[in-house]
């Protein structure tokens, strides 16, 4: 059986910049994420929320791992 469904793909990269001198610190290509809309939930800007969602713990975690190593 085949079921037709949306798609939608999230590719991110967080990228951390000193705010005085703008010298980049890091730069760390975070896992591709994919979601499928079913129903009413399947426009792009219900994706592209529940993706964002998702994402942001590690995004998170990405951007205090860079902060604290730029410290030492």
């Amino acid at each position: 059986m085949y079921a037709y469904a949306t798609g939608r793909v999230l590719d991110s990269t967080v990228v951390v910049i000193d705010g005085r001198t703008g010298e980049r610190l890091s730069s760390q290509a975070l896992a591709s994420r994919m979601r499928y809309g079913v129903g009413r939930f399947s426009s792009a800007l219900a994706l592209y929320v529940a993706m964002m969602q998702g994402a942001m713990g590690e995004w998170l975690e990405t951007i205090t791992a860079a902060s604290n190593s730029s410290r030492n």
